[in-house]
């Protein structure tokens, strides 16, 4: 039971081994062939797959995506990897009593089976996903060898485990970049080229990525075709490149980049880097996205926030419109609104609205009193014509939310007592910031020579 992978009825068979593999040709693979063409009496073959792979196109099996793991399935797998030994149930009660943050990418037999991995060698629970992470990598790399006695794993890649390091976290931040989630082995060998010329390390591109395969398996091979074994894996390796920057200006221009360009898509680095770079992350990233958030809104930058004027609103929902339905003889026949586009407010709002609060519109308005207000003819008043908009085949006008609400006498107050306890968060985030800089600055004063 794992997102994003597929099993069909059948013999088990490991994740990754060779009756899985296959060319992202047409063609499919000759293995896959003779392992779903032997009849074996009494027997069903049950392989397992990533997405994507040639074994899960194959017509050759009943396609089946598994389910991700409950929470109330993740101590019994965690008994299973540990094989009875008493770290295995220690971090089973450690999840229980604590470990939020990490309890939540617990859906997946792989993700457990790294927090077990990382678990029997620090005998402690991450206290954040970033530490979760941070330490993997070392962890996979020497230390899983290092509690085999008299094993010595032989590396073609002559750079230290620091300058690995490094060189993945580059890897990773270019991938993130240019949008690569799967590579040819062209591919993989050129973004490793790079990262080690700007590293400016000596070492062969070929050699490092079959290290990185073949001792931590973070890049797996599936075939012609190379990908990291999570998503998240990558995210936060490139949130650790940017955190790694020593130039304050180079980073001011990621971050900078980053706000007004890239946040929408680099949202789970942010969630890292606010942890792992947090000075930097507060001085050239929270702060401006509050201060052009308030400006752009609220015309200011608040102490305290109490109550949300109509104003407000107003600017929030510039742009949005509802699409009211009208029959022949111009009675509103229903009403369709779209979910506030918080994409469009910038990454302060996204940041602190859970999905209710980016819901807002649809919380707020009340339909009925809507379609009231227009029965009695302001439906003919309003303007900008639509014939065949969502849903297909319907007659009406588009109009924008706060002209609907005032055409329709709507109160503001549901909308205005949403938006202050919203905003009044985003205030306390932003004060927070800006007295952790001001103590950095007073604790830097203090050891200066």
């Amino acid at each position: 039971r794992t997102r994003g992978r597929r099993a069909s009825s059948g013999r088990p068979v490991p994740a990754g081994s060779s009756t899985c593999r296959g060319s992202r040709s047409s063609r499919e693979p000759s293995p896959i062939k003779a392992f779903s063409g032997r009849p074996i009496s009494g027997c069903e073959r049950l392989p397992t797959s990533r997405p994507g792979t040639q074994l899960a196109h194959s017509s050759r099996f009943r396609i089946c995506r598994l389910e991700s793991l409950n929470s109330t399935e993740v101590p019994s797998v965690i008994r299973r990897l540990a094989a009875g030994e008493e770290y295995g149930e220690r971090l089973v009660q450690a999840l229980m009593s604590g470990g939020g943050d990490i309890r939540g990418i617990l859906t997946t037999p792989l993700m457990i089976t790294l927090l077990v991995i990382t678990y029997r060698a620090y005998q402690r629970l991450p206290e954040r996903l970033s530490e979760f992470y941070e330490h993997l990598f070392s962890i996979l790399w020497s230390r899983h060898d290092d509690t085999k006695p008299g094993f010595i794993r032989v590396k073609r890649c002559p750079l230290n485990d620091r300058e690995i390091r490094r060189v993945f976290d580059t890897v990773c931040f270019l991938a993130r970049r240019d949008g690569i989630v799967e590579f040819s082995r062209q591919q993989i060998l050129e973004v490793a080229r790079k990262a080690i010329d700007a590293m400016q390390y000596e070492c062969d591109d070929a050699a490092f990525v079959d290290d990185v395969r073949d001792i931590t398996n973070l890049i797996l091979e599936d075939g012609t075709r190379y990908s990291f074994i999570h998503k998240s894996v990558l995210e936060y390796h490139a949130a650790a490149y940017i955190a790694a920057l020593r130039d304050d200006d180079r980073s001011e221009q990621v971050y900078t980049s980053l706000r007004q360009r890239h946040w929408l898509t680099w949202q789970e680095e942010l969630l890292f880097l606010k942890e792992i770079d947090a000075l930097r992350f507060n001085r050239f990233f929270l702060i401006p996205a509050c201060e052009s958030f308030f400006y752009k809104y609220l015309r200011r930058i608040p102490r305290t926030w109490e109550k949300t004027p109509k104003s407000v609103i107003q600017r929030l929902y510039k742009g949005h419109h509802l699409l009211i339905a009208v029959d022949a003889t111009k009675s509103v026949q229903a009403v369709w609104y779209a979910a506030l586009d918080v994409s469009r407010l910038g990454w302060a709002f996204m940041n602190y609205a859970d999905r209710a609060e980016r819901d807002l519109l649809c919380d707020a308005l009340d339909v009925d009193m809507l379609l009231a207000a227009n029965e009695s003819g302001v439906a003919k008043r309003l303007k900008k014509p639509f014939v065949g908009m969502i849903p297909e085949k319907e007659t009406g006008y588009k109009v924008s939310t706060c002209e609907a609400l005032d055409y329709g006498a709507i109160s503001y107050e549901p909308l205005m007592r949403r938006f202050s306890s919203l905003i009044s968060t985003i205030v306390a985030e932003y004060q927070t910031a800006v007295e952790s800089l001001r103590h950095h600055e007073r604790s830097k004063s203090l050891v200066d020579f």
